[in-house]
């Protein structure tokens, strides 16, 4: 009987529990963030999510009382508590999981925290709306400088996911020029799926694999990863070198500028108690 009623208990709080726990799971399901691997760390986040749920139940509860004063809907039972709780456990997931991969509200903290961007406004008819909503801004001070990603990796790699990289693999330090196609969420596991690979030798030459349309890559074999400017940021580069912004010290060389060949050849020049010049082609 006490078996019974222990198991009774038990099924009480993990109907209790489950809208929390859906709500975890969508957003652990469609978002780069690790799970929780300890299952007390799993019930404090469920237990989180459904006060969250059971708080918006409880309004749609008063509502749904006040509005059948005026039209019947039914009665109010814990079926139609647990139905609901479900309801807004699928939406308050959903609602994580876009935020979570859109940066909000981050990205909103941090653009009150800067002044306005002339030129971004003159792109983004969203930008310009944002700014004009938000008539008192920038802030006084800087509110913070996160993002929702869980790691720097995950940010370097949302902005840029569809460009050129170059791969520096450990072994016989080997370097590969090619487009992403997929890319592990951290550093220490899984694979990076890219298209048209090509070997670059040392002497800045490339071997083009022909034939190959993709290749996996395990992260583990990756040392470090440089993405490949594109030719608007390019040309945007040597513009703003031409007017005298950014560091003087850096020059473009616009021989090796082909946009036909989307390699970028840039030429750093070091000064010292001595003058080096070091050149890097990808």
């Amino acid at each position: 009987m006490e078996e019974l009623k222990i198991s009774q208990e038990t099924l009480s709080l993990l109907n209790f529990l489950l809208p929390g726990f859906l709500a975890a799971a969508i957003f652990y399901q469609f978002t780069p963030h690790r799970r929780t691997t300890e299952f007390s760390g799993r019930v404090i986040e469920a237990l989180i999510l459904t006060v969250v749920v059971q708080f918006i139940v409880s309004i749609t509860k008063v509502v749904a009382l006040r509005v059948g004063q005026w039209h019947k809907l039914g009665k109010w039972t814990s079926e139609t508590a647990l139905a609901w709780g479900m309801l807004w456990a699928l939406i308050v997931g959903v609602g994580l999981v876009l935020c979570a991969n859109n940066d909000f509200p981050h990205w909103l903290l941090r653009e009150l925290s800067y002044p306005l961007d002339k030129e971004k406004a003159q792109k983004s008819r969203s930008y310009r709306w944002f700014r004009r909503l938000f008539h008192y801004w920038p802030l006084p001070w800087l509110f913070t400088k996160e993002t929702t990603y869980p790691t720097e990796w995950c940010n370097a790699f949302r902005v840029d996911d569809d460009r050129f990289v170059v791969l520096h693999l450990k072994k016989d330090n080997l370097r590969m020029y090619a487009q992403l196609e997929e890319w592990p969420n951290y550093p220490d596991k899984g694979h990076f799926v890219v298209r048209f690979p090509e070997w670059l030798e040392r002497d800045g030459k490339s071997t083009v694999l022909h034939g190959v349309h993709k290749m996996i890559i395990p992260v583990e074999d990756v040392g470090f990863v440089e993405f490949i400017a594109t030719l608007e940021e390019f040309n945007k580069r040597k513009e703003q070198l031409a007017k005298g912004e950014g560091d003087p010290t850096l020059q473009i060389d616009s021989a090796n500028s082909d946009p036909a060949s989307k390699k970028k050849s840039v030429t750093a020049k070091v000064s010292s108690d001595g003058e080096s010049n070091g050149e890097e082609e990808s």
